[in-house]
């Protein structure tokens, strides 16, 4: 699915964690370039030879649609089973963090696990991590440009 003729991607605020957060407006052109981007890698003769058979390729890629019919970041992640939830199933990871440094979360999806695990981690250790996240789904990775719009490069 093409991520094409979006104007000006904006969305004034989402409710985080407990907080309200801003987003920037990003540009109908940085969208388009993640379209871009994604079509023609798919075109291109390494991911026609890529390992992951094709149906599943596809599967993945059908979830943005799902995904992005909501505007709850959780729901966009994938999940909803509640913000207590999330936190309990997700929050171990934390435990794993032992310093500042960077994060990448593969299948990154909006951006939400990020966003979350960088609260926690300042909140829990006060350390703090620079996230990196990559998806198959050009759709999630403008979603994740605007939650961290001031380092939409690290998607």
């Amino acid at each position: 699915m093409a991520v094409t003729g979006f104007g000006n991607v904006t969305n004034t605020s989402i409710r985080g964690i407990g907080r309200s957060v801003s987003l920037r407006t990003i540009p109908a052109t940085v969208v388009n370039d993640v379209s871009t981007h994604w079509r023609e890698f798919s075109m291109s003769q390494s991911y026609r030879d890529q390992k992951l058979p094709y149906e599943f390729v596809e599967r993945i890629r059908a979830l943005e649609d799902v995904y992005l019919k909501t505007d709850d970041p959780m729901m966009q992640s994938g999940y909803d089973g509640g913000a207590a939830r999330w936190k309990e199933e997700r929050g171990p990871i934390v435990k794993a963090i032992d310093r500042d440094g960077t994060f990448m979360n593969v299948g990154c999806a909006n951006g939400f696990l990020l966003e979350s695990l960088a609260a926690w981690v300042t909140l829990e250790k006060r350390w703090h991590i620079i996230p990196y996240g990559v998806d198959m789904n050009p759709g999630l990775v403008v979603e994740a440009m605007r939650r961290w719009s001031g380092i939409a490069d690290h998607f």
